[in-house]
């Protein structure tokens, strides 16, 4: 700032020491009101730029950092990206979500929430060291980059770090997380993008096993989630292109060994890759939008065949059909059940839908109206795969279940197993006292059916009786010949 001294008409500045003799004669050249305008004028210009400036700096700290934690974001990381210098002998890249976050939201709230991602973002920051850095890329979402002599370090430590929990209020909050690791190396360089994609994969497959876990990305991993998108888009035409059929496998009363129904059972017959498993197609259906096209097609495909039954006289039986959890997001589903058995005059009393465990535990609260719905309108319902997830025995009793079928992993380890035909026997005792059905899948050898059938269950499923076919009448003809 310029600070002007005026004393008998001759201008005496406090400037830069380079301008001192030129402002001098500038100033008395001027006079009183012309220094006093000029002087003026450069205040004006002085305090314009200041506000300029902080302008500019909050704008930046809020482009590149982020509010809550003060560590730089998504921005500013690719813009670090572009600056090699640091990096020069390369780096490791950590992708760090903390699962279920929405849930801790939930429950302790946005305070809570807010308390959280600082600690966690602190402690982040006191593991990496220096050379390195730390991100929040998103909401539950970090980045940390480590110089590649820290690596085997930081890769023990950040697991092990959420081992201690937060106490928010007094009250312990322990965290789980999904870590995805990818690398810069000297010799192949990355861009930012390529390097966050590869740790996303990697995190993503972390995902998939219970409690906090670490992948590094391989080749092997990318290859695999671009067969998965292949497969996605493929399943797009595969029902226009009739490339997906039902087949149909028998259930036998275990008492008399007479048939009691069916379980429709969705195939895929690629052209190029050939017969593709369920166990492949149906969770990628289900990761996608194409699962509420593909579980519309069953239930009709089901009526439609039931259809040609009835009116060619022949004897009817009850059919099960799947239903995934995503269709229950679906909200026009329920109607096109009711509307669709309509639509082919089936008595809704041949038709079992089937849910699996998972669905029933992770909308409970969901499901009880829909299901109270079907139940009324006459369809039966099933409980689908008993026992393979985090069974609950309590809330069997407060949804409206006509059967349950255990799971084949409690069947094949019959009889020799004695820890599973006491699970089994539970199951059995629990469901009766419910007046539900139970119906044992998986069954292979004569051994298992005499078990089951010694210890009073119901119905029984599997290859022993019948593999399925396409045709119902053969279906029939296997039951009755195995």
């Amino acid at each position: 700032m310029t600070l002007s001294i005026l004393w008998t008409g001759v201008g005496v500045v406090v400037f830069l020491p380079s301008f001192v003799t030129a402002m001098i004669l500038f100033h008395a050249a001027l006079g009183w009101m012309g220094v006093l305008f000029f002087d003026s004028l450069l205040l004006l210009v002085n305090l314009f730029l200041m506000i300029q400036y902080r302008i500019y700096s909050e704008y930046y700290e809020a482009a590149y950092y982020d509010s809550l934690t003060g560590l730089p974001n998504a921005r500013r990381f690719k813009q670090h990206q572009k600056d090699r210098t640091p990096y020069s002998a390369g780096y490791y890249l950590f992708l760090i979500n903390i699962d279920d976050f929405k849930r801790i939201n939930s429950f302790f709230g946005d305070e809570g929430a807010a308390y959280i991602l600082v600690s966690y973002a602190n402690r982040l920051l006191s593991l990496c060291g220096p050379g390195g850095n730390v991100y929040r890329m998103s909401g539950d979402e970090f980045v940390l980059v480590a110089p590649p002599g820290t690596y085997e370090d930081i890769k023990e430590q950040i697991p092990a770090d959420v081992q201690e929990p937060f106490l928010y209020h007094h009250e312990p909050i322990y965290l789980e997380l999904s870590i995805g690791v990818s690398a810069q190396t000297v010799t192949a360089q990355k861009q930012p993008a390529q390097l966050l994609q590869e740790a996303d994969l990697a995190m993503q497959k972390a995902k998939e096993t219970a409690g906090t876990a670490l992948y590094f990305y391989n080749k092997a991993l990318a290859d695999a989630s671009l067969n998965e998108v292949k497969l996605r888009q493929d399943l797009h035409h595969a029902l226009d292109s009739k490339e997906m059929h039902l087949i149909f496998q028998p259930q036998l009363f275990l008492t008399n060994g007479r048939l009691c129904g069916f379980e429709a059972l969705l195939r895929w017959e690629h052209p190029k890759h050939g017969y593709i498993s369920p166990g492949r197609f149906i969770p990628a259906a289900e990761n996608s939008s194409m699962i509420h096209p593909i579980g519309r097609w069953v239930f009709k495909e089901t009526c439609r065949i039931l259809k040609e039954r009835q009116d060619q006289g022949e004897t009817m039986y009850s059919v099960s059909v799947n239903v995934s959890f995503r269709q229950f997001h679906d909200p026009g589903f329920e109607s096109y059940v009711i509307h669709t058995l309509a639509h082919y005059d089936i008595e809704p009393g041949l038709i079992t839908l089937e849910l699996t465990e998972s669905a029933t535990i992770d909308n409970l609260h969901d499901l009880v109206p829909t299901l109270t719905r079907w139940k009324e309108a006459g369809i039966k319902l099933a409980l689908d795969d008993f026992g393979s997830g985090y069974s609950s025995m309590n809330y069997i009793g407060t949804l409206p279940f006509d059967l349950i079928k255990i799971d084949r992993s409690f069947i094949q380890d019959l009889p020799a197993s004695y820890s599973k035909g006491a699970i089994v026997r539970a199951v059995l005792g629990l469901a009766h006292d419910l007046n539900m059905t139970v119906v044992a899948e998986g069954v292979e050898t004569k051994e298992q059916w005499d078990w089951l059938r010694t210890h009073c269950c119901d119905a029984a499923q599997g290859f022993l009786i019948g593999k399925g076919s396409s045709s119902i009448n053969t279906c029939i003809q296997d039951a009755f010949s195995s």
